[in-house]
Order: C-alpha cells, then structure tokens, then sequence
C-alpha cells in the first residue's frame, strides 16, 4: 500500500503534467529542472521527461515548493489556482473529490508483481487499475461515504447481491428483458416462484445497485412503489463484483455469464453515472448492425468481436419525466443494460484484458506491459506493430470505411491474446460511447436502417477523435513513455512502430492522412471541471478545445 505523502506527490505530478498539456502552466527549464513561480512567488521545480506531445512525465520525489519537498496536493491546487483560474467554491469542491481520491489511491494495491498481474483473470485484473490516466480525479466517487467505498469500490474486490425489484411494463423504456436475462439474477427455481405471484407478461424484471437502492431509488420512486408498479423482490440468487467502471458488474458464480450495467448516481470523474434514458435500447440494434457489418467484411471477421447488448430499459418516474430540461441525473437513475461476458470471448488458451491493463506498474514500477511483450518473447517493437493491426486498424478501418466511431478509450477497448501475443480487439458500449459520421457511406446506413438517425452524428474531421483522442492520447500517450522508462523502447521508436503499421494501411485504403496528419486538435477534459464547477446541469459536460497537438505519428516519419 502507499503513504500518504507518495499518493499527494502522484497526484502533483501527474497534476503537473496534465496541466501543462492542457496549457494551463508554462513551464522554464533549468539544468536539469523544470520549473513555474506563481503571482505570489511560490516556486515549483522538478525532475521530467518531457513527451513528443507536450506533456511531461514528473518524477514525484523530485518536486520541490520552494526549495523544501512538496508534500499536499491540497496546497499545490491552492497554489496554482490562478492557474487553473477555478472559483474559490469550485477549489474547495475540487478539493473534497481530491480527498476521495486520494483515500482510495492510498488503499490501492501496488504489491501484486507486473508478472502475477498478467496472470489475473479479466475482473481481478482490472480491480487493481489506477483508474482513468488522464483525469486528475479519477476516484473522486461523490456520494460515497467511506463505508460504502468498503462494500462497493472494485479496488477492494467486493461481493455483493443486487437488489431486485420488478416494474410494470407501462413505464418501461427500451428493450425489455426475457428469461435468459432473469436467470443471469436468479435460479431456474426463484423465478418459477416469482413467476407464482408477478405476472411477467407486464412486469419487467430489474436489478439494482444496493447503494442506488438505498440512496436514490427507495424515495425517487415511492409513488410507483405505492401505486405497485415498483415491486420490491429481496435480492438476487447470485452474487457480483465491479469492474473499474465502478456500475458494471459480472457474477461471481458464472464470469461468463451475462454483464450487468447499473446506474450509481454519484459523480466519478467526468459526470454521473447513471444510464441515459435516450440512448439506453439503442445498444441492442447497434449490436446487430456491427454483427452485419464485421460478418460481411473480410478485413474485420477475423479481427474483430463485440460484447453485444442484448437488453437495455430505463424508468424515468412521471413526474420527472414531464420536465425536459431537468438536471440529467434526473432521467438517469433507474435502468438495466445487460451485455455479454468479455470472458465468452476467449478459448482456454486465450486471455482478454482491457487495454487500461497496459497502464498497470507495481511498486518496483515494472510495467503489465513489459510482462507482456517479455512472456511474448517478441521484442517490444514487434509487438507493438502486433497491436496496432490488431487494435488500431480496425478501429481505423470502421471509422474510414463506414463512418462508425467508437470512443475507444481503454475501457471500451479490449484485447485478447494468445501467448500473451495480440490476436483480436473486442469493443464494447454502444449506447453511450459510439457515433456514425454524417457523410457515412450508403451501406452502412442501409445496415443501420432507421436506426441511422437516432444515432449521435459527427463530421469525420471531429469523429476521427473517438480514436485519436480516446486511444492515442488519453492510452498510448502514456503507454509509449511507460516503455520508453523501462527502456524497452524509445517514445521515437513507439511512434515509429506504429506508423509503419498504420501508414501502409491509409495507402491501400486510400485513406492518407486520416491518424497521420501533422496537427490535431487538443481536447481538454481537467479544465471542463475548472471551468463549470460541480453545479447540476440538463445535459453532460462537453469538452473544451486548446491549441494544436504536433501529431507524434507525423513527427517519427518526417
């Protein structure tokens, strides 16, 4: 486990870096220290590498507040709020989901070996991850008492039952469930009994989180309780336990069985979490229109698969439902989507893990990565080149061919390797996370029919960052340093590997210069939270635009 003082001097330097790429600080370089004085004469200085993307990687032992070793990142946020330019109400706000974050950081366990990690299964793996890279407050859990980060954080590996309720079919959105979702709750048995006094022709069957149970769900939809269209069942038969996302979750008793994804109206990270009430059937035709479009084509059969959504609903209770424009955690707090197991996807001598799982380091700082690439026995390089045609091109492929983006960050993403070698990329989350381009060819609207307009729409210029942002520089940023620290291979190198797998395909496909353009766009996620605070609002924060990122894929092939 980590000290207090190492889990402040994370958060500073990763502070440090995040704020510099999104520009909030200007960095000097002296000797062999970076450095920034605030208005107030408060200097910083540190040890770092500094990235082909403009971000720096800070050795947290080396930052020094004027002259003396730093030691709060409470104080550092203070100090740099000219900065950060947040209100004094959003500083002490910014400060109480730091303390939450910081809480669970120092709980988190470092002590399993790169080598164990990669022998972990999919769930357990991921119950270790530090959580999203590039987020300041990746654990921030608003909402959350200390005891119920006891019972419900996936970094304690918790077990637990949902709590059951069945709800009339009249004030039910999307696609309902059948018997096969309701054996993934209970046994054959249970349900025959609850089928002796709920008629199941118009009620839906519906896990809940017990925290949204107790916390939302129990006072939200009193009327609906009184009125017996919410009928509360006890419990499920089964037993389950989250994956870092926090409202995912797979039963202990069958892994591959049937995911589960609940609403938990806490804020974690970017917004809260509960279930669009808009977009939560979609998931299951957009399932079915991928099937189509990877069966039919040659270059995405054999490299590609999805954890199809095979039911989806949401109760929005109707008072609430009559106020459009009401804080979107509103409409959010009650839903189901259940989707297959990644652990269906894989053969006995395969594994898959989530992408994230690259970012893992153990407290000696030996990386999942460098496990795997040494397990492998390719060099670094090779298997890098392996990744990128296994993950990137036909993440490229979708977007250039068919006009399907997919916000490939490194949960949505997955990857299942043979011999610890990449054979297949495995996407998932669709109701959320995926968008189609509005110059999208004729085929894929035929394939998505009707469905093609109740679909997010992007121009391709803005779509292109579902990959580029999400999986470039929101994973590789800091896979590619990770590397370059183990000395297994050079930041130039990383991007060089890729680029020859990725710039070959634009050729054949007559796609040139989609990912391997000189400039992008920076999109700023950190100064979103600085700039609108933690009040409530109709709709999900958006990301801001900095200035240009000077594209490493481009840099290496100048």
């Amino acid at each position: 486990m980590s000290s207090w003082k190492q889990v402040n001097l994370n958060l500073i330097a990763k502070a440090i870096g995040e704020m510099v790429f999104e520009e909030n600080i200007s960095l000097t370089h002296r000797d062999e220290y970076y450095c920034f004085t605030t208005s107030k004469n408060i200097n910083y200085r540190f040890k770092g590498q500094m990235s082909l993307w403009g971000w720096i990687k800070v050795d947290p032992l080396s930052i020094e507040r004027n002259d003396l070793s730093a030691t709060s990142a409470s104080q550092f946020f203070i100090d740099t709020q000219e900065f950060s330019k947040m209100s004094d109400i959003t500083l002490a706000q910014f400060i109480e989901e730091m303390r939450s974050t910081l809480f669970a950081d120092l709980h988190l366990n470092h002590e399993v070996s790169a080598d164990e990690f990669i022998k972990l299964n999919f769930l357990d793996s991921q119950q270790l991850l530090n959580g999203h890279p590039k987020i300041l407050l990746n654990k921030g859990r608003l909402g959350w008492s200390t005891e119920d980060w006891k019972k419900y954080a996936p970094e304690n590996g918790p077990v637990f039952a949902l709590k059951l309720i069945a709800v009339e079919n009249s004030i039910v959105k999307g696609e309902r469930p059948e018997r096969e979702h309701y054996l993934s709750l209970v046994t054959d048995s249970r349900l025959s009994l609850i089928e002796q006094t709920i008629d199941l022709s118009h009620y839906s069957l519906l896990p809940v989180h017990p925290w949204q149970w107790n916390n939302v769900i129990n006072y939200h939809f009193q009327n609906e309780i009184q009125q017996q269209q919410l009928i509360d069942l006890g419990e499920t038969s089964f037993h389950f336990s989250p994956q870092i996302s926090l409202r995912t979750l797979n039963c202990i008793e069958n892994l591959a069985g049937l995911e589960v994804k609940l609403p938990l109206s806490i804020l974690n990270t970017s917004c809260i979490r509960g279930i669009p009430d808009k977009t939560v059937e979609l998931g299951v035709h957009i399932s079915q229109a991928l099937h189509t479009i990877i069966n039919e084509d040659s270059f995405l059969r054999q490299r590609v698969d999805i954890l199809s959504e095979t039911a989806g609903i949401n109760v929005v209770s109707h008072d609430l439902s009559q106020i459009e424009k009401a804080p979107y955690r509103f409409h959010e707090f009650l839903g189901v989507i259940w989707r297959e197991s990644a652990m269906s996807k894989v053969s006995e001598k395969q594994t898959i893990i989530l992408t994230a799982n690259l970012l893992y380091q153990d407290q000696h700082q030996q990386s999942a990565l460098g496990a795997y690439i040494k397990a492998s026995g390719l060099d670094a390089a090779s298997w890098m080149k392996e990744y990128a045609s296994v993950v990137i091109l036909p993440l490229l492929h979708l977007q250039t061919q068919y006009g399907i983006g997919l916000v490939s960050h490194g949960q949505n993403v997955m990857l299942i390797l043979e011999n610890n070698r990449p054979q297949k990329l495995v996407i998932k989350d669709f109701q959320g996370d995926f968008r189609l381009s509005t110059t999208a060819p004729e085929k894929t609207k035929n394939i998505f029919g009707d469905l093609f307009n109740r679909v997010t729409q992007l121009p391709p210029e803005h779509l292109i960052h579902d990959l580029y942002t999400a999986h470039f520089v929101t994973l590789l940023r800091y896979v590619g340093m990770i590397l370059n620290n183990q000395g297994l291979l050079s930041e130039h190198r990383f991007y060089q590997a890729l680029s020859e797998v990725i710039i070959p395909y634009e050729r054949e496909f007559n796609c040139e210069k989609i990912l391997s353009r000189p400039i992008f766009e920076k999109i700023l996620v950190n100064s979103v939270r600085f700039a609108i605070g933690y009040g409530d609002s109709a709709n999900r924060p958006l990301p801001l635009l900095g200035t240009t990122i000077n594209n490493p894929l481009h840099q290496v092939t100048i």
